[in-house]
């Protein structure tokens, strides 16, 4: 039984087969970014790491090079203009108009103006009003067609997901088994030990990650193209 891993493809294997998983495949190799890629067997320093702040518009302390919120995220009351009161007479006698105020979501409140005084002694207070709602806008999957989606959603961020066909990848899998077991079986490897290690490594590739669904599919496909290879003449 081989101890060592087995000898790298030639590169016209690799000409031919530029999928396969023995050939060099080229990404980030670091976990810790947000674009690893745990098929890449080469770093290739594309790596891209999170920036943490507030992702959200309408904060005061938005931050448009933040890629993951941290709930830092704050909001200013927001000075509503009020309404001109219009008013006549005096004492018992004075009468005014107060103007309600609307914004999209409905009533907000009513303009209170105090006055006091006739003539040139005439005095008013007013009360400023501020809206400290926070934002109405909710992040989520918008589409009726999606397994995750938030009828409570009002902007789609990308996040919605749908049942997948695995076999998708059904003739990728089968063309993989194929090429490595014509690959081991040409240079005398021991097929039963590559075919194990074959399956280890695919476990952890980003079609298993993404689609753990479809791993015992991927697995069979993979390795009953491989065994065609290995009981052929």
């Amino acid at each position: 039984m081989h101890s060592n891993p087995p000898p790298p493809p030639p590169p016209e294997f690799c000409s031919l087969f530029p999928d396969d998983p023995l050939c060099p495949h080229y990404g980030c190799t670091d976990p810790l970014a947000t674009n690893y890629n745990p098929n890449a067997n080469i770093n290739d320093g594309s790596c891209i790491y999170p920036v943490y702040g507030c992702t959200n518009p309408n904060a005061t302390n938005y931050n448009p090079d933040a890629t993951v919120d941290d709930g830092s995220c704050s909001f200013d009351c927001q000075s509503i203009d009020v309404s001109v009161v219009e008013f006549t007479g005096c004492g018992s006698d004075r009468s005014s108009k107060s103007v309600q105020l609307f914004d999209s979501g409905g009533l907000v409140d009513v303009s209170v103006v105090e006055f006091g005084g006739c003539g040139s002694d005439r005095s008013f207070k007013s009360v400023q009003l501020y809206d400290c709602s926070p934002s109405t806008d909710f992040y989520g999957c918008t589409d009726p067609n999606a397994l995750n989606y938030n009828p409570l959603a009002t902007i789609d961020d990308g996040s919605c997901a749908y049942s997948f066909d695995c076999t998708t990848y059904q003739e990728q899998y089968t063309t993989w088994g194929t090429n490595d077991a014509t690959y081991f079986k040409s240079v005398g490897w021991n097929l039963e030990t590559a075919l194990q290690d074959k399956l280890a490594e695919l476990a952890s590739s980003q079609d298993y990650l993404n689609h753990p669904e479809c791993a015992g599919n991927f697995n069979q496909w993979y390795t009953d193209a491989f065994n065609t290879v290995v009981n052929a003449p």
